[in-house]
């Protein structure tokens, strides 16, 4: 696969997710579900979930603050990443996380996840389109 800048940074992001200890990738992907719920709750109480937020969530929850603070208070790209990913997954996090057009949106995402994490079902292509879903009420994006 031929990546640019953008998807060097969501590859980053993914092998996070998907070391190569099983247990550690077990438990990343846990974190990211975890995230993900907490977004989908916060769209069905018609709440924003800020960067801040998260890392708030993290540490919370048990979250070494090493990682809490690397992954969501130094490093925007991450977070852009991950609720990218959450977006495509369950379009209706796009209620609940502002997001803005950045050069990740270039990136070939769900092949990235597919290549490094699991054969995660993806409901929308991109954010844009999982915001559409949720717009036009789209039952899948529920």
């Amino acid at each position: 696969m031929k990546v640019g800048n953008s998807a060097e940074r969501a590859i980053q992001v993914v092998l996070w997710l998907s070391q190569k200890d099983e247990r550690w990738k077990l438990v990343n992907y846990k974190k990211f579900k975890a995230l993900k719920k907490m977004c989908e709750r916060a769209a069905d109480r018609g709440e924003m979930i800020t960067r801040d937020d998260a890392y708030h969530y993290a540490k919370e929850n048990g979250w070494s603050v090493a990682d809490a603070r690397k992954m969501f208070r130094r490093d925007h790209d991450v977070w852009s990443v991950l609720t990218r990913y959450m977006a495509m997954q369950s379009p209706k996090v796009t209620r609940a996380v502002v997001y803005c057009t950045a050069p990740i949106d270039d990136a070939p995402l769900i092949e990235i996840w597919r290549e490094f994490v699991l054969k995660a079902a993806f409901v929308a292509e991109s954010w844009q389109e999982a915001r559409e879903m949720c717009r036009l009420e789209d039952v899948s994006a529920a």
